[in-house]
C-alpha cells in the first residue's frame, strides 16, 4: 500500500491549507504565538528542527532508562495546556536553564 499525508499539501495554483498540525507540546514556539495558532504564519523547515529539539528534551527529561517517570516529571504542565500556556511554559522551562 502507499502512505500519503496531504495535511500541508500545496495545490496547483500556488494556494496552501493555513492551519499547522501538530502536537502542542511539541510545536515551535513561533507556531504558539496568537498568529500561528491562527494560521497566520508560513510553515518552514526551522519549525520542524525546533519540533525535532522539543521532543528530545521531552524524551530527555521524561524517561530513565526507556521508562516514563510515572508522574510529576517537570514537563507535564505541557501535556494539560492550551496554545498560548504550552508556550508560556515552554519559554519559562528555557529561562530556568
Amino acid at each position: 500500500g502507499v502512505f500519503n499525508d496531504f495535511d500541508l499539501v500545496s495545490t496547483e495554483d500556488g494556494t496552501t491549507r493555513t492551519e499547522h498540525t501538530g502536537s502542542l507540546p511539541f510545536m515551535a514556539l513561533d507556531l504558539l504565538y496568537p498568529p500561528g495558532l491562527e494560521g497566520q504564519r508560513k510553515y518552514t523547515y526551522q519549525h520542524d528542527v525546533e519540533s525535532f529539539i522539543w521532543v528530545l528534551t521531552w524524551i530527555t527529561h521524561c524517561y530513565d532508562n526507556g521508562t516514563l517517570h510515572a508522574t510529576d516529571h517537570p514537563l507535564d504542565e505541557w501535556l494539560k495546556a492550551d496554545g498560548s500556556q504550552c508556550k508560556n511554559e515552554k519559554l519559562s522551562f528555557v529561562e530556568g536553564m
